[in-house]
Protein backbone atom coordinates (compact mmCIF):
# COMPACT_ATOMS: atom_id res chain seq x y z
CA UNK A 1 0.00 0.00 0.00
CA UNK A 2 1.06 3.38 -0.58
CA UNK A 3 1.38 4.67 3.47
CA UNK A 4 3.39 1.65 3.68
CA UNK A 5 5.79 2.16 0.85
CA UNK A 6 6.38 6.32 1.73
CA UNK A 7 5.87 6.59 5.56
CA UNK A 8 7.99 4.99 8.41
CA UNK A 9 7.56 1.91 7.51
CA UNK A 10 11.38 0.36 7.20
CA UNK A 11 11.21 -1.40 10.30
CA UNK A 12 11.51 -4.87 9.47
CA UNK A 13 10.12 -6.43 12.97
CA UNK A 14 7.34 -4.01 14.29
CA UNK A 15 3.87 -3.89 12.64
CA UNK A 16 3.19 -0.13 11.24
CA UNK A 17 -0.37 0.30 12.55
CA UNK A 18 -0.83 3.87 12.47
CA UNK A 19 0.70 4.20 9.48
CA UNK A 20 -1.80 1.46 7.88
CA UNK A 21 -4.93 3.45 9.44
CA UNK A 22 -3.60 6.98 8.07
CA UNK A 23 -4.21 6.19 4.72
CA UNK A 24 -7.99 5.50 4.60
CA UNK A 25 -7.92 7.38 1.05
CA UNK A 26 -10.61 7.81 -0.59
CA UNK A 27 -9.90 9.17 -4.22
CA UNK A 28 -12.47 11.22 -5.26
CA UNK A 29 -12.33 13.63 -2.51
CA UNK A 30 -8.51 13.69 -2.73
CA UNK A 31 -8.70 17.96 -3.51
CA UNK A 32 -10.37 18.70 -0.06
CA UNK A 33 -8.02 16.33 2.04
CA UNK A 34 -4.66 17.57 -0.01
CA UNK A 35 -5.58 21.16 1.17
CA UNK A 36 -6.73 20.37 4.89
CA UNK A 37 -3.27 18.17 5.11
CA UNK A 38 -1.51 21.71 3.69
CA UNK A 39 -2.94 23.46 5.87
CA UNK A 40 -1.82 20.80 8.81
CA UNK A 41 1.99 20.99 7.65
CA UNK A 42 2.05 24.98 7.37
CA UNK A 43 1.00 25.11 10.46
CA UNK A 44 3.19 22.67 11.97
CA UNK A 45 6.30 24.62 10.59
CA UNK A 46 4.82 28.19 11.72
CA UNK A 47 5.26 26.19 15.24
CA UNK A 48 8.43 24.94 14.12
CA UNK A 49 7.28 21.06 15.68
CA UNK A 50 9.85 18.61 16.39
CA UNK A 51 10.99 16.85 13.38
CA UNK A 52 8.64 13.46 13.80
CA UNK A 53 5.74 15.78 13.12
CA UNK A 54 7.19 17.89 10.35
CA UNK A 55 7.84 14.89 8.78
CA UNK A 56 4.57 13.03 9.42
CA UNK A 57 2.95 15.62 8.14
CA UNK A 58 4.80 16.41 5.18
CA UNK A 59 4.26 12.81 3.85
CA UNK A 60 0.46 12.98 4.52
CA UNK A 61 0.69 15.98 1.97
CA UNK A 62 3.12 13.86 -0.34
CA UNK A 63 1.28 10.76 -0.59
CA UNK A 64 -1.96 13.13 -1.24
CA UNK A 65 0.30 15.00 -4.17
CA UNK A 66 0.96 11.68 -5.51
CA UNK A 67 -2.19 10.13 -5.36
CA UNK A 68 -3.71 13.20 -7.62
CA UNK A 69 -0.26 12.87 -10.29
CA UNK A 70 1.39 15.88 -8.12
CA UNK A 71 5.06 14.31 -8.82
CA UNK A 72 6.67 17.55 -8.98
CA UNK A 73 4.68 18.90 -6.21
CA UNK A 74 5.83 15.70 -3.97
CA UNK A 75 8.97 16.01 -4.44
CA UNK A 76 9.11 19.96 -3.75
CA UNK A 77 7.50 19.20 -0.41
CA UNK A 78 10.31 16.39 0.22
CA UNK A 79 12.81 18.80 -0.51
CA UNK A 80 12.19 21.30 1.37
CA UNK A 81 11.53 19.30 4.13
CA UNK A 82 15.22 17.80 3.72
CA UNK A 83 16.17 21.25 3.71
CA UNK A 84 14.42 22.05 7.33
CA UNK A 85 14.97 18.59 8.86
CA UNK A 86 18.51 16.98 7.68
CA UNK A 87 20.41 18.60 10.53
CA UNK A 88 18.26 16.73 13.05
CA UNK A 89 19.54 13.03 11.28
CA UNK A 90 20.98 12.28 14.50
CA UNK A 91 18.41 12.57 16.64
CA UNK A 92 15.61 11.34 14.48
CA UNK A 93 17.31 9.31 12.41
CA UNK A 94 13.99 6.95 11.39
CA UNK A 95 11.83 10.52 10.33
CA UNK A 96 14.45 11.59 8.20
CA UNK A 97 15.75 8.53 6.78
CA UNK A 98 11.92 8.13 5.49
CA UNK A 99 12.18 11.92 3.98
CA UNK A 100 14.92 10.14 1.40
CA UNK A 101 13.14 6.57 0.81
CA UNK A 102 10.20 9.20 0.10
CA UNK A 103 11.69 11.40 -2.23
CA UNK A 104 13.84 8.34 -4.03
CA UNK A 105 10.31 6.46 -4.77
CA UNK A 106 9.13 9.69 -6.07
CA UNK A 107 11.90 9.74 -8.17
CA UNK A 108 11.44 7.30 -10.11
CA UNK A 109 8.24 8.17 -11.28
CA UNK A 110 9.80 11.46 -12.97
CA UNK A 111 12.49 9.43 -14.35
CA UNK A 112 15.40 10.92 -12.02
CA UNK A 113 16.94 7.64 -11.70
CA UNK A 114 20.29 8.78 -9.92
CA UNK A 115 18.66 10.93 -7.33
CA UNK A 116 16.53 7.74 -6.91
CA UNK A 117 19.94 6.10 -6.05
CA UNK A 118 21.50 8.56 -4.48
CA UNK A 119 18.25 8.77 -2.15
CA UNK A 120 18.26 5.38 -1.11
CA UNK A 121 22.08 5.74 -0.21
CA UNK A 122 21.35 8.73 2.25
CA UNK A 123 18.66 7.21 3.65
CA UNK A 124 21.28 4.46 4.41
CA UNK A 125 23.67 6.49 5.78
CA UNK A 126 21.14 8.47 8.55
CA UNK A 127 20.40 5.06 9.53
CA UNK A 128 23.44 3.57 9.99
CA UNK A 129 24.90 6.74 11.26
CA UNK A 130 22.40 7.10 14.03
CA UNK A 131 21.63 3.19 15.34
CA UNK A 132 23.55 0.76 16.30
CA UNK A 133 24.72 -1.42 13.39
CA UNK A 134 22.93 -4.12 14.84
CA UNK A 135 19.36 -2.30 14.92
CA UNK A 136 16.97 -4.13 12.73
CA UNK A 137 16.59 -0.50 10.60
CA UNK A 138 19.99 -0.26 9.38
CA UNK A 139 20.18 -3.79 8.23
CA UNK A 140 17.04 -3.87 6.75
CA UNK A 141 17.76 -0.26 4.49
CA UNK A 142 20.91 -2.21 3.41
CA UNK A 143 18.10 -4.61 1.75
CA UNK A 144 16.12 -1.52 0.49
CA UNK A 145 19.86 0.00 -0.52
CA UNK A 146 20.29 -3.41 -2.48
CA UNK A 147 16.95 -3.14 -4.15
CA UNK A 148 17.64 0.41 -5.31
CA UNK A 149 20.90 -0.63 -7.11
CA UNK A 150 19.21 -3.89 -8.59
CA UNK A 151 15.98 -2.31 -10.25
CA UNK A 152 18.34 0.20 -11.85
CA UNK A 153 20.31 -2.25 -13.00
CA UNK A 154 23.36 -2.53 -10.66
CA UNK A 155 23.12 -6.07 -10.16
CA UNK A 156 27.16 -6.76 -8.62
CA UNK A 157 26.34 -3.68 -5.97
CA UNK A 158 23.27 -4.93 -5.17
CA UNK A 159 24.45 -8.36 -4.83
CA UNK A 160 26.84 -7.51 -2.47
CA UNK A 161 24.91 -5.43 -0.35
CA UNK A 162 22.30 -8.48 0.02
CA UNK A 163 25.70 -10.71 1.15
CA UNK A 164 26.20 -8.45 3.11
CA UNK A 165 23.09 -7.68 5.16
CA UNK A 166 22.79 -11.64 5.31
CA UNK A 167 25.87 -11.99 6.83
CA UNK A 168 25.49 -9.30 9.07
CA UNK A 169 22.09 -10.46 10.16
CA UNK A 170 23.49 -13.22 11.51
CA UNK A 171 25.43 -11.86 13.89
CA UNK A 172 22.74 -9.96 15.21
CA UNK A 173 20.60 -12.94 15.50
CA UNK A 174 17.82 -11.15 12.98
CA UNK A 175 16.74 -14.24 11.17
CA UNK A 176 13.76 -12.19 9.85
CA UNK A 177 16.59 -10.05 7.90
CA UNK A 178 19.17 -12.87 7.26
CA UNK A 179 15.66 -14.99 5.35
CA UNK A 180 14.85 -11.36 3.17
CA UNK A 181 18.20 -10.58 2.40
CA UNK A 182 18.56 -14.37 1.09
CA UNK A 183 15.68 -14.37 -0.82
CA UNK A 184 16.75 -11.22 -2.53
CA UNK A 185 20.14 -12.61 -3.33
CA UNK A 186 18.78 -15.35 -4.92
CA UNK A 187 16.81 -13.58 -7.11
CA UNK A 188 19.62 -11.69 -7.96
CA UNK A 189 21.51 -14.69 -8.85
CA UNK A 190 18.50 -16.28 -10.95
CA UNK A 191 18.89 -13.29 -12.92
CA UNK A 192 22.18 -12.30 -13.83
CA UNK A 193 22.55 -14.17 -16.43
CA UNK A 194 20.65 -12.63 -19.43
CA UNK A 195 20.36 -16.54 -21.18
CA UNK A 196 18.65 -17.43 -18.25
CA UNK A 197 19.91 -19.15 -15.18
CA UNK A 198 23.00 -21.84 -15.46
CA UNK A 199 22.78 -24.84 -13.36
CA UNK A 200 25.30 -23.25 -11.93
CA UNK A 201 23.45 -20.36 -10.77
CA UNK A 202 20.27 -23.20 -10.03
CA UNK A 203 22.71 -24.68 -7.86
CA UNK A 204 24.09 -21.70 -6.41
CA UNK A 205 20.64 -19.91 -5.73
CA UNK A 206 20.09 -23.88 -3.49
CA UNK A 207 22.94 -23.12 -1.34
CA UNK A 208 21.46 -20.06 -0.49
CA UNK A 209 18.22 -20.91 0.43
CA UNK A 210 18.93 -23.83 1.80
CA UNK A 211 18.59 -22.58 5.86
CA UNK A 212 15.13 -21.49 5.28
CA UNK A 213 13.83 -25.03 3.99
CA UNK A 214 12.67 -27.41 6.64
CA UNK A 215 14.50 -25.30 9.23
CA UNK A 216 12.90 -25.74 12.80
CA UNK A 217 13.59 -22.27 13.58
CA UNK A 218 10.26 -20.63 13.85
CA UNK A 219 11.38 -17.29 11.73
CA UNK A 220 12.72 -19.13 8.74
CA UNK A 221 9.86 -21.85 8.59
CA UNK A 222 7.74 -18.90 7.56
CA UNK A 223 9.82 -18.75 4.64
CA UNK A 224 10.20 -22.54 3.50
CA UNK A 225 7.00 -22.23 1.16
CA UNK A 226 8.25 -19.10 -0.75
CA UNK A 227 12.18 -20.42 -0.73
CA UNK A 228 10.82 -24.08 -2.27
CA UNK A 229 8.72 -22.56 -4.35
CA UNK A 230 11.42 -20.21 -5.74
CA UNK A 231 13.62 -23.21 -6.51
CA UNK A 232 11.10 -24.92 -8.32
CA UNK A 233 10.60 -21.88 -10.51
CA UNK A 234 14.02 -22.21 -11.41
CA UNK A 235 13.69 -25.71 -12.37
CA UNK A 236 10.86 -25.94 -14.35
CA UNK A 237 12.86 -22.99 -16.54
CA UNK A 238 15.72 -25.55 -16.96
CA UNK A 239 12.80 -28.32 -18.03
CA UNK A 240 11.66 -29.86 -14.71
CA UNK A 241 7.70 -30.37 -15.49
CA UNK A 242 5.78 -30.12 -12.43
CA UNK A 243 7.72 -28.69 -9.97
CA UNK A 244 5.43 -25.98 -8.93
CA UNK A 245 2.83 -28.51 -8.66
CA UNK A 246 4.85 -30.41 -6.32
CA UNK A 247 5.62 -27.47 -4.00
CA UNK A 248 1.70 -26.70 -3.37
CA UNK A 249 1.11 -30.53 -3.38
CA UNK A 250 2.97 -30.24 -0.42
CA UNK A 251 1.19 -27.19 1.40
CA UNK A 252 -0.37 -28.47 4.97
CA UNK A 253 -3.68 -29.21 4.46
CA UNK A 254 -5.39 -25.47 5.16
CA UNK A 255 -2.73 -23.14 4.69
CA UNK A 256 -3.19 -20.72 1.76
CA UNK A 257 -0.25 -18.66 1.14
CA UNK A 258 -0.92 -14.85 0.28
CA UNK A 259 -1.07 -14.66 -4.10
CA UNK A 260 3.08 -14.69 -5.01
CA UNK A 261 3.82 -13.59 -8.22
CA UNK A 262 4.74 -16.42 -10.57
CA UNK A 263 5.49 -15.38 -13.97
CA UNK A 264 4.34 -12.19 -16.46
CA UNK A 265 5.64 -11.04 -19.38
CA UNK A 266 7.36 -7.82 -19.71
CA UNK A 267 5.95 -4.50 -20.40
CA UNK A 268 7.40 -4.31 -23.92
CA UNK A 269 7.57 -0.16 -24.88
CA UNK A 270 8.72 0.57 -28.04
CA UNK A 271 11.74 2.47 -28.46
CA UNK A 272 11.62 6.29 -29.64
CA UNK A 273 15.08 6.63 -31.00
CA UNK A 274 15.43 6.70 -34.83
CA UNK A 275 15.76 3.58 -36.86
CA UNK A 276 18.84 1.41 -36.24
CA UNK A 277 18.53 2.08 -32.53
CA UNK A 278 17.12 -0.24 -30.32
CA UNK A 279 13.41 -1.79 -30.79
CA UNK A 280 11.86 -2.44 -27.77
CA UNK A 281 13.37 -1.42 -24.30
CA UNK A 282 13.36 -1.73 -20.94
CA UNK A 283 16.08 -1.23 -18.90
CA UNK A 284 16.05 2.46 -17.44
CA UNK A 285 20.35 2.35 -18.01
CA UNK A 286 20.68 1.58 -21.24
CA UNK A 287 21.09 3.70 -24.13
CA UNK A 288 20.36 2.29 -27.10
CA UNK A 289 22.05 4.96 -29.88
CA UNK A 290 25.05 6.20 -30.33
CA UNK A 291 24.62 9.44 -31.61
CA UNK A 292 23.77 11.88 -28.83
CA UNK A 293 20.77 13.79 -30.74
CA UNK A 294 19.11 10.42 -31.17
CA UNK A 295 19.18 9.83 -27.40
CA UNK A 296 16.66 13.17 -26.83
CA UNK A 297 12.59 11.58 -26.31
CA UNK A 298 10.55 12.42 -29.44
CA UNK A 299 7.20 12.57 -26.84
CA UNK A 300 5.82 14.18 -24.20
CA UNK A 301 6.55 11.94 -20.51
CA UNK A 302 5.14 14.58 -18.35
CA UNK A 303 1.91 13.43 -16.22
CA UNK A 304 1.54 9.92 -18.03
CA UNK A 305 0.21 8.03 -15.47
CA UNK A 306 -2.85 5.28 -14.84
CA UNK A 307 -3.99 3.58 -12.31
CA UNK A 308 -5.46 -0.31 -13.09
CA UNK A 309 -7.45 -2.51 -10.65
CA UNK A 310 -7.51 -6.15 -11.06
CA UNK A 311 -8.63 -9.32 -9.39
CA UNK A 312 -6.73 -12.14 -8.57
CA UNK A 313 -8.58 -14.93 -8.77
CA UNK A 314 -8.18 -18.05 -6.64
CA UNK A 315 -6.53 -19.73 -9.21
CA UNK A 316 -4.13 -17.47 -9.58
CA UNK A 317 -4.91 -15.86 -12.66
CA UNK A 318 -5.75 -12.21 -13.22
CA UNK A 319 -9.13 -10.88 -14.84
CA UNK A 320 -11.59 -7.69 -14.26
CA UNK A 321 -8.85 -5.35 -15.20
CA UNK A 322 -9.47 -2.05 -15.82
CA UNK A 323 -7.81 1.70 -16.08
CA UNK A 324 -10.06 3.46 -13.10
CA UNK A 325 -7.86 6.44 -13.33
CA UNK A 326 -5.47 8.22 -15.66
CA UNK A 327 -4.17 11.79 -16.09
CA UNK A 328 -5.31 14.39 -18.08
CA UNK A 329 -2.64 14.05 -20.59
CA UNK A 330 -2.53 10.84 -21.13
CA UNK A 331 -1.93 9.75 -24.33
CA UNK A 332 -0.85 6.56 -26.82
CA UNK A 333 -0.87 3.07 -26.49
CA UNK A 334 1.35 2.19 -23.42
CA UNK A 335 -1.63 1.99 -21.45
CA UNK A 336 -2.78 -1.19 -23.36
CA UNK A 337 0.55 -2.83 -22.99
CA UNK A 338 0.34 -2.35 -19.24
CA UNK A 339 -2.98 -3.97 -18.99
CA UNK A 340 -1.51 -6.72 -21.10
CA UNK A 341 1.45 -7.63 -19.15
CA UNK A 342 -0.83 -7.62 -16.41
CA UNK A 343 -3.20 -10.19 -17.88
CA UNK A 344 -0.07 -12.39 -18.67
CA UNK A 345 0.18 -12.09 -14.61
CA UNK A 346 0.09 -15.62 -12.85
CA UNK A 347 0.03 -15.89 -8.68
CA UNK A 348 0.38 -18.81 -6.54
CA UNK A 349 -3.15 -20.17 -6.21
CA UNK A 350 -5.05 -20.58 -3.26
CA UNK A 351 -7.32 -24.32 -4.06
CA UNK A 352 -7.80 -23.56 -0.19
CA UNK A 353 -9.40 -20.65 0.15
CA UNK A 354 -11.53 -19.22 2.96
CA UNK A 355 -14.87 -17.76 2.09
CA UNK A 356 -13.23 -14.22 1.65
CA UNK A 357 -11.30 -14.97 -0.67
CA UNK A 358 -13.87 -17.25 -2.74
CA UNK A 359 -13.91 -14.24 -5.19
CA UNK A 360 -10.52 -13.51 -5.46
CA UNK A 361 -8.26 -10.44 -4.07
CA UNK A 362 -8.49 -7.12 -6.01
CA UNK A 363 -5.22 -4.57 -6.57
CA UNK A 364 -4.67 -1.18 -7.44
CA UNK A 365 -1.47 -0.32 -9.28
CA UNK A 366 -0.07 3.13 -10.62
CA UNK A 367 1.74 2.82 -13.50
CA UNK A 368 3.98 5.69 -14.84
CA UNK A 369 5.34 6.56 -17.99
CA UNK A 370 9.11 8.52 -17.78
CA UNK A 371 12.24 8.36 -19.54
CA UNK A 372 15.61 8.97 -17.61
CA UNK A 373 17.42 12.32 -17.22
CA UNK A 374 20.60 11.99 -19.26
CA UNK A 375 23.33 14.79 -19.59
CA UNK A 376 24.30 14.68 -23.08
CA UNK A 377 28.11 14.52 -23.59
CA UNK A 378 30.24 17.82 -24.35
CA UNK A 379 27.28 19.85 -22.61
CA UNK A 380 25.26 20.27 -19.54
CA UNK A 381 22.19 19.76 -21.37
CA UNK A 382 20.17 17.88 -19.67
CA UNK A 383 17.13 15.34 -21.66
CA UNK A 384 15.33 12.09 -21.91
CA UNK A 385 16.62 9.57 -23.19
CA UNK A 386 14.59 7.63 -26.28
CA UNK A 387 14.59 4.72 -23.74
CA UNK A 388 10.85 5.24 -22.24
CA UNK A 389 10.02 2.88 -19.40
CA UNK A 390 7.80 2.50 -16.50
CA UNK A 391 7.85 3.26 -13.14
CA UNK A 392 5.01 1.34 -10.76
CA UNK A 393 3.95 1.37 -7.06
CA UNK A 394 0.91 -0.17 -5.15
CA UNK A 395 -2.00 1.26 -4.20
CA UNK A 396 -4.14 -1.13 -2.80
CA UNK A 397 -5.35 -0.24 0.56
CA UNK A 398 -5.27 -2.16 3.56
Amino acid sequence: MLAALFFLALSYQEAAEDTNRRIETDIVVIGKRLSDAGDELEDCIKRKCPTDQDVAATIKVVEMQFLAGEYRGARETLRRSIGRNAKQAKAYPLPVAALWRSKARVDTHLGEYEDFRSGAIQSYRVLKNGLPADDPNVLGGLIELGDAQFQLGYWIYAEEHYTDAIARAAQANNHQIEAIARYRLAGVIARRNPNGPSSGDEKEVAKILAPLIGSSDPVFARFDFIARLYKARLAEKRGAKGAVDGVFASLPKGLTPPPILLSSTPIKLVSFAASGCAENVANPNSLACDNPRDMVSLIDVENQWIDVGFLIDPAGSVRDIEIVRKSAKFAGDWGERVTKSIASRRYTPSPLATNTDTQGRYRIERFTLTAPFITISGSRLRVRSINATIATMDLTPG
